[in-house]
């Protein structure tokens, strides 16, 4: 069982909010009796019990700060009202609860405002453990501190004298607060609850009953089948007991079957080999034949004279393959050349044509100059000797022809010359191909003996080495 041991109440109705104005209260069990003139603070003694333990405050309170110490006649603009209890809960550990109002006055009004609580228990070392309001519930924690619903607290323990009258109140009001203190309501759900239960439970023992005929069946069937395991059981003891002297019995057969098995797979291999070594022996007596088919002058020195001369004719083949390369980069600087004449060799006729065509030019020049000086001549008062002038003009045309017969000597020798040298360069380089293509024929067959040598040589000693 609860009870209260002490409580401090400073700032709340007249107490003063000052600390040396802070009255403590002691309770004594069972009973105490508080007594005293009008206004010395019976009432705000329970009022300040019930705030501490539902949280709920007096009527009006709420509203212009009344709850609290008037900050009018503290002089102050704000007020704090804290009030302490130290109480024992129903386990019998004590437990110390502050609770802070705080009134500020404003112009025309006083505001409340309610600070954050604090509850401190004790450990299960004695130590103290403090939590505030913002991690708990602190009214929920007081009711089960109690042991104690609020509706008591509220409306029979610590009930305000205006509001002791609710006997008196109407019937439904009436109803629902005898409810709350005789928590009907919980009643009426746990009695809903437990009609569920019922129903719940009633129909899982209809199916319960339902199953245990199936269940018995089972039950049945289940020592049926241990009766025919202990039999199957009895006769696989039995059957292992034999298959045991059945074996040691067979014990001697079997190692004997093992050593023909182990000397029957030894023939086996012995026959195949045999007659793999047969077949290996008819394939090179077929390929000493064809060699000797193929092989028109046998070889009839020794096999280090064989490799020697292997050896030689690798290096003369390898001799055949630098000919060749130079061969081919004397081909392609032939062909180079080549390419160079054929190249001056259009240049010069181009050249050529332009020296024809700059005659042609020339010739055609000198007769319209003839036509003007004959016109100018028929024109003109001043008398010029035709006969001068014919030698002039073809002094001056046997000078430009033998010019021009020297250039066009020059141009001749030239692509006579480059003629020449392009006859020579394609002889040569039909020469080059003919001896390349017959160079490269020598290799390939050079190879190829090459190739037949060494697989006659492997073979060979592959003879040997059976």
């Amino acid at each position: 069982m609860s009870r209260l041991h002490k409580m401090s109440v400073q700032g709340i109705r007249s107490f003063g909010n000052r600390d040396q104005d802070t009255q403590v209260i002691t309770f004594f069990s069972p009973l105490t009796v508080i007594v005293g003139p009008n206004g010395s603070g019976k009432t705000t003694i329970i009022e300040c019990l019930k705030y501490m333990a539902t949280g709920i405050m007096p009527p009006g309170a709420k509203t212009g700060g009344a709850f609290v110490h008037d900050p009018k006649v503290a002089h102050d603009t704000e007020v704090r009202g804290q009030i302490r209890l130290l109480f024992q809960d129903v386990t019998g550990h004590n437990v110390q609860v502050q609770r802070t109002l705080v009134a500020t006055q404003k112009k025309t009004s006083i505001s409340l405002r309610t600070l954050e609580g604090v509850i401190i228990r004790e450990g299960i070392n004695g130590e103290p453990i403090q939590i505030t309001s913002k991690c708990i519930e602190l009214d929920k924690e007081m009711v089960t501190a109690f042991g104690v619903s609020t509706a008591i607290l509220e409306n029979v323990i610590f009930c305000h004298q205006e509001e002791s009258n609710w006997p008196l109140s109407e019937g439904k009001q009436l109803k629902n607060k005898f409810d709350d203190i005789f928590a009907a309501t919980k009643y009426m759900k746990a009695l809903e609850l437990i009609r569920k239960i019922r129903t719940e439970k009633l129909q899982t023992v209809k199916i319960s009953r339902a199953e245990i005929g199936h269940l018995k069946t089972y039950r049945d069937m289940l020592n049926q089948k241990r009766r025919q395991h202990a039999e199957i059981d009895e006769r696989r003891q039995a059957s292992k007991a034999n298959v045991d002297s059945i074996k040691i019995k067979l014990e001697p057969i079997d190692s004997r079957l093992e050593f023909i098995v182990k000397e029957n797979s030894k023939m086996i291999d012995f026959q195949r080999r045999v007659d793999r070594l047969t077949n290996e022996c008819e394939a090179l007596k077929k390929q000493i034949r064809e060699l000797n088919a193929v092989i028109d002058e046998p070889f009839q020195g020794s096999e280090d004279e064989l490799k020697l001369l292997i050896s030689n004719f690798q290096r003369d083949q390898d001799k055949k393959k630098r000919e060749l390369q130079d061969l081919e980069a004397k081909k392609l600087a032939t062909e180079r050349q080549m390419k160079k004449l054929t190249d001056k060799r259009t240049s010069d006729t181009t050249r050529l044509g332009a020296y024809e065509f700059e005659e042609k030019q020339y010739k055609s020049n000198l007769i319209r100059r003839l036509q003007f000086l004959n016109e100018y001549n028929q024109q003109s008062s001043q008398i010029i000797d035709k006969n001068d002038l014919i030698n002039y003009l073809d002094k001056q045309i046997k000078t430009e022809q033998k010019q021009l017969m020297e250039k066009r000597l020059f141009y001749q020798q030239q692509e006579t010359n480059i003629q020449k040298d392009l006859d020579k360069f394609r002889e040569q380089r039909i020469k080059t191909e003919s001896t390349i293509k017959l160079k490269s024929s020598q290799v390939e067959k050079t190879l190829k003996e090459i190739q037949d040598i060494k697989q006659q040589q492997k073979q060979i000693e592959q003879y040997l080495k059976q």
